[in-house]
């Protein structure tokens, strides 16, 4: 038998050999952060899709309050529509797609309120917990407290279908956002910067098993997103826009010392996300997704767009690059995107997203970016 010293050695020889193997581990395994109703942080429409998913910073159009409702008091019309259309697991020969709808109007010059509709039908039961269809149903008001700031908030009721063998669920989410746009001196060139936090709420039964008692609670996919939006003029019929988000979960990192059953505040889970990943600071960074485009728009009717969304490999894998195009004439408009993924596992693989939209009643000349 060995002597206690050598075995104290042998142990301490041990930890020091693991240690940094097993923390070297958590740098790199794969851990993403799965949340209920992932169909929320999808951009539901063709403008921003062709953008990397960028939009918190865009100019306003009729999508404006699913990235960011302070965005929504500028719109250059009275009242607007949008409706888009976006097909899932094509490469799967699946029937699943994803439906919206959003809609604003004008309550005085510095007020606007919106609403909207975001429906996923599936063509299969969520494994586990039997979902069949998901859809959110939002409200927003926006208000600009000067020309050239403006912030808005948007609450959305959330519902889970699911098949007979489940009982279906619901939440209630909020969403704030701040929109701010200049012109930067006499030059060419105008700035928009915009911060939203989007889906904040109380956890809803999404991944339960369906022999769990109690349900398993998953948490929204509450999120901050912040970008900048920047346009050179570059004649009265031509402008280029890039644009640049940075977002991040406000969700815990797996495995999480936070209870989902026992936590009570959605506060502390958003503040326990920014230091809680099992590989630290590097692996916190990680989690941070970025989102970039360019937008060309000629006499505001003809747009071309191109796009890259970047989420790293070890969390989520979502990486795609886009390209996409706009056709607008007078009040109405029409958006397409075409997505190409890094990996084929992505569900958008093979995918077009379409958009249309009218503006009616114009309030005030058209944004340089959009009309």
């Amino acid at each position: 038998m060995l002597s206690t010293p050598t075995s104290w050695r042998l142990a301490l020889l041990t930890a020091g050999l693991l240690g940094p193997l097993s923390w070297a581990e958590a740098q790199q395994r794969y851990n993403p952060i799965v949340t209920a109703v992932p169909f929320l942080s999808l951009s539901p429409d063709a403008r921003s899709s062709a953008l990397g998913q960028a939009g918190v910073a865009l100019s306003p159009d009729a999508n404006s309050a699913f990235y960011n409702a302070g965005r929504l008091s500028f719109v250059p019309a009275d009242y607007g529509l949008s409706a888009s259309y976006i097909p899932w697991l094509r490469n799967h020969n699946s029937a699943t797609w994803l439906g919206s709808m959003a809609g604003y109007a004008r309550l005085s010059q510095r007020s606007v309120i919106g609403a909207d509709l975001r429906y996923l039908n599936r063509s299969y039961s969520l494994a586990n917990s039997g979902a069949t269809s998901e859809y959110a149903v939002g409200a927003s008001y926006s208000y600009q407290l000067n020309e050239h700031l403006g912030v808005g908030m948007t609450v959305r009721y959330i519902r889970v279908n699911t098949d007979s063998t489940q009982t279906p669920d619901q939440s209630v989410a909020a969403s704030l956002g701040v929109y701010h746009h200049k012109d930067l001196g006499t030059g060419p060139y105008k700035l928009g910067l915009g911060a939203a936090i989007n889906n904040i709420g109380y956890m809803l039964a999404y991944t339960r098993p369906a022999y769990a008692n109690p349900p398993r609670a998953d948490y929204l996919p509450t999120t901050l997103q912040i970008g900048g939006a920047l346009t050179r003029t570059f004649t009265v019929n031509s402008t280029l826009t890039l644009t640049v988000d940075a977002s991040k979960l406000l969700v815990p990192t797996p495995p999480s010392q936070i209870n989902p059953a026992a936590a009570n505040s959605v506060f502390d889970s958003m503040v326990a996300s920014f230091s809680d990943a099992p590989g630290g600071a590097r692996e916190e960074a990680r989690e941070v997704r970025l989102s970039t485009g360019v937008e060309y728009a000629y006499k505001q009717m003809i747009f071309a767009r191109a796009g890259y969304y970047y989420e790293n490999k070890l969390k989520g894998d979502g990486t795609y690059a886009s390209v996409g195009f706009g056709v607008h004439y007078g009040s109405l408009g029409f958006d397409g995107t075409y997505l190409i993924p890094d990996s084929r596992q992505n569900p958008f693989t093979q995918v077009f997203r379409l958009s249309l939209h009218a503006t009616l009643h114009k309030a005030q000349p058209a944004d340089p970016q959009r009309t």
